[in-house]
Parts: structure tokens; C-alpha cells; sequence
């Protein structure tokens, strides 16, 4: 038995799959060359935002209570905000670490780094001082033996404001 042959009724020649292939290809160049012609939107920040970044003297710090103590200054919303630790560490994306009963499980995000809150920027400085080193000294334990460069960066901020990177003393 051989093949059968189809016939063209309509008139227009039949279009082989190699034509057929040719088309898709243009079409995909045609979108990827769309998308890069789209101009990057740029991240406008608030009035307020602004002007309490220009308040903001250091951008980074080695000491959490002068990193405290400048957010507590800042800080500019009509509800009490939250002390936010953003740490950076040198561990694969999906990997789970055990924190105390103050601080939830937590996993990391995409790029590796821990969100957790710390208080209210309302409380006592020497209690979020005090809170931040137990989860610090938490992180350090988590720490797998012989790991270098646990903690790549370590950044403190509060509600709606600029942040305040501390620089680690590992």
C-alpha cells in the first residue's frame, strides 16, 4: 500500500511542513523582538519615602543599636511599624531552617534570603537589640560545619521605610 495523495480544492498550493515550521519561527522572533523593544518601568518612590531617605544619614552601620536608633527616628507612619531582619545566606533556595519558639519556621525565598520581624519599632531598643542577636546567634547555629560565607549580608528596616544594612562580624 502507498501513500494517498490529497488533493487541493480550493485553489492555493498545499503547504509543506518545512513552510509550516518557517512561519512559527518568524512568529516567536517577531514576539522576542517585541519584548525587547518595551521600555523598563522605573520604580518611582513616594514624597514621603524621599524625603526620610534624605533624613538618613548611613546607609550602612556595624552596630544594631545605632541601626535601631536611626529607624526609630525615621520612621514616620500613623501605625506602629515592625522591625523587619532581611539575612542574605549562602544556602540552597528550598532548604528549611529551625528557629526558636520566638521566631516561626522559615524557610528562604528564590534568592536565599530569610524575612522575619523582629518587634514593633515602638518597644524598647535594648529588647530588639536582644531579639535580633538571638536570631542572628539562631542563623549561626542552623550553620552547616565547614560552610564559609554563611551570612552574606544582613539588612534591618521598618514598615513603608529605607533599609539599613549591618555590616556582619562573623
Amino acid at each position: 500500500m502507498g501513500q494517498q495523495k490529497s488533493k487541493v480544492i480550493s485553489g492555493e498550493p498545499e503547504v509543506t511542513k518545512k513552510e509550516k515550521q518557517e512561519k512559527k519561527e518568524k512568529k516567536v522572533k517577531k514576539k522576542k523582538i517585541e519584548k525587547i523593544k518595551k521600555p523598563k518601568k522605573v520604580k518611582v518612590r513616594s514624597k514621603k519615602y524621599q524625603a526620610i531617605r534624605k533624613k538618613l544619614k548611613i546607609r550602612s552601620t556595624s552596630s544594631v543599636k545605632k541601626a535601631i536608633e536611626l529607624l526609630k527616628e525615621i520612621t514616620d507612619t500613623p501605625f506602629d511599624s515592625a522591625l523587619e531582619a532581611h539575612i542574605a545566606l549562602n544556602i540552597k533556595p528550598k532548604e528549611t531552617l529551625d528557629f526558636p519558639k520566638d521566631f516561626p519556621k522559615t524557610k528562604p525565598d528564590a534568592n536565599g534570603v530569610i524575612h522575619l520581624k523582629i518587634g514593633k519599632i515602638t518597644d524598647k531598643t535594648q529588647k530588639l537589640i536582644q531579639k535580633f542577636e538571638d536570631l542572628l546567634n539562631q542563623t549561626i547555629k542552623v550553620k552547616s560545619s565547614g560552610q564559609k560565607d554563611f551570612i552574606k549580608s544582613i539588612v534591618l528596616c521598618t514598615t513603608q521605610s529605607p533599609s539599613i544594612k549591618i555590616i556582619a562580624k562573623e
